[in-house]
């Protein structure tokens, strides 16, 4: 049942344009957001920095989307880790969070070295430290490490995947900050 789910975001992921176009994507005329009359729409992506909604990714290079993971270690959170595995070119987690499975956050890290995990149970302070993740990996912890996760200006979305209300001041503060959020809470 959560497979399904796992798909969709990654589907919502790969609807919106990225960050560069391929010169080998195929011309197609479109009206010009500037008013300036009719240029391609591939030529207008390029101006905004975007790949062109029909090129394929196949077709050239371009940066993976940056996701912020909250809720890692959780059945959501492990199946959206799947789907970064399969497309490691289209997504890249830069951030992952975990509340009280800190042994699975510690291989999640090491297998996808994010730039930030955070552990929402302060509890655990005594028990883990920086030492256990990769190098170039930050150690924060609690709600004032969700909120500086969510609101890193390299992350693009964020997939809050945290179970009822425990996501919702993270996912609140990644909206005001402008980025794209994947609800997947149960």
């Amino acid at each position: 049942p959560l497979i399904p789910l796992a798909i969709a975001i990654l589907r919502m992921f790969t609807k919106h344009p990225l960050r560069r176009r391929s010169p080998l994507a195929p011309s197609v005329e479109s009206r010009s957001l500037e008013g300036k009359g009719r240029i391609e729409r591939n030529e207008l992506a390029n101006r905004r920095g975007e790949i062109s909604p029909l090129t394929s990714a196949s077709c050239g290079s371009f940066m993976a989307k940056e996701i912020v993971l909250l809720g890692a270690t959780g059945s959501i959170g492990t199946q959206t880790l799947d789907v970064c595995r399969s497309h490691p070119e289209r997504l890249r987690p830069v951030g992952l969070s975990a509340h009280s499975r800190v042994d699975l956050l510690i291989e999640q890290a090491r297998e996808f070295a994010p730039r930030r995990v955070v552990i929402t149970d302060e509890s655990k302070r005594s028990t883990v430290g920086p030492a256990a993740f990769p190098n170039g990996t930050e150690l924060r912890w609690g709600e004032a490490g969700i909120e500086e996760m969510v609101t890193d200006p390299g992350a693009d979305t964020i997939v809050a995947a945290m179970v009822g209300a425990a996501g919702l001041k993270g996912t609140i503060r990644g909206l005001q900050a402008g980025k794209n959020v994947a609800l997947a809470n149960k």
